[in-house]
């Protein structure tokens, strides 16, 4: 019995975890949150699992519940690393996470040892990607949240040697000597406490989930006619970029020369190598928003379609009277829609060199 009380209490840090992630969702939407949120789930009912079984003395419980709770964690694992790398889901990732967690299911009611296989396989395939994706935050994360991202990272690290340390007491022959010490050293707390620090990570810097996805870059409001910047804004602040109003006035030609030639409407993408340039013009005014990214997200083009409609909502008496006298300081004050409609950007140093910033795109 002391040794289920145990296992109940470690759903403790299952549950704080749960509700920082709940109240995280509520403030940044971010659907990386929600497949997080669905794994501490699973595994809290994991360990539910486990506790009943420890207190009613039969291993049947878990035997019949345990493999399909412990597939769906893992498959949520994968989903939430995708979520926090990239604007879609790897379906190789997940082809594989899938094929692993039916073959766990199957196997549990026929072969055990070809169930420890897959079920193991599953565990390390899930842990690895999960361990892969935080390093590659910490090591591409602004100075200004990296003790978050070295916190998201640790763990990771706590919950994947936790898994494995639990999985030590599934193999039949494991050491007489190490039984007494994983019965002490509960794998279930250890996988509650890193869950917890990842939650309070991603809680405290919630964009720690857009670090990998994509890099925003510049945003600006260009006045097609003229061929001048009207705003700019940078998260990325590198010295390599072209001077604002020269890159205006490309853009500007750029437009009107094969909105003459080719006569099949305005420019809405420019692909670079390493970069895209999101164009979105205005059917009122002569002006065009553009945003520099290095991925172009669906959460990105949403915000600019905002960013566009706010900005002529704020703006539309002043552009109006635009001409080539036109008062671009008055535009400044569109700092406060870039905030509001782009929270996920990450701002970087302006040293685009240093080891706390992600390589950019060359324009």
């Amino acid at each position: 019995m002391p040794s289920s009380i145990i296992i109940f209490l470690s759903v403790v840090p299952f549950a704080i975890s749960i509700y920082i992630g709940i109240r995280q969702y509520q403030e940044t939407k971010q659907i990386g949150v929600v497949y997080f949120i669905a794994s501490c789930i699973f595994f809290c009912a994991s360990i539910v699992v486990w506790g009943i079984s420890a207190a009613l003395e039969d291993m049947s419980i878990v035997i019949s519940l345990a493999p399909p709770i412990g597939a769906c964690s893992a498959v949520t694992i994968v989903l939430h690393a995708d979520a926090i790398s990239k604007d879609t889901v790897d379906p190789i990732k997940l082809t594989i996470v899938s094929m692993l967690a039916t073959g766990a299911a199957v196997s549990a009611f026929l072969m055990f040892y070809v169930f420890i296989a897959f079920i193991v396989s599953l565990q390390v395939f899930s842990l690895v990607v999960w361990a892969y994706y935080a390093q590659k935050i910490h090591a591409k994360a602004p100075a200004s949240i990296k003790s978050w991202s070295k916190l998201n990272l640790l763990g990771v690290l706590v919950f994947a040697g936790g898994s494995l340390w639990g999985s030590l007491g599934l193999i039949p022959d494991t050491p007489a000597a190490l039984v007494p010490v994983i019965d002490v050293v509960r794998w279930e707390i250890i996988l509650g406490i890193g869950f917890f620090m990842i939650a309070l990570a991603y809680f405290k810097a919630p964009n720690l989930a857009n670090v990998l996805p994509f890099v925003a870059i510049r945003l600006s409001i260009i006045d097609i006619k003229v061929g001048i910047a009207l705003f700019n804004h940078d998260w990325a602040r590198r010295d390599d970029l072209i001077h604002e109003d020269l890159f205006s006035s490309m853009l500007s030609g750029i437009s009107m020369i094969l909105n003459e030639s080719v006569r099949k409407g305005n420019i809405r993408e420019i692909v670079l190598d390493k970069a895209h340039l999101l164009l979105k013009r205005s059917d009122e005014y002569s002006i065009a928003f553009v945003l520099i990214t290095s991925h172009p997200t669906k959460a990105l083009r949403n915000a600019l379609d905002v960013f566009a409609s706010r900005f002529i909502a704020r703006f539309a008496d002043d552009l109006a009277k635009q001409g080539t006298d036109t008062e671009i300081g008055k535009f400044l004050l569109a700092r406060e829609i870039v905030r509001d409609c782009f929270p996920f950007a990450v701002e970087y140093p302006a040293n685009g060199n240093r080891s706390d910033s992600p390589r950019q795109p060359t324009l």
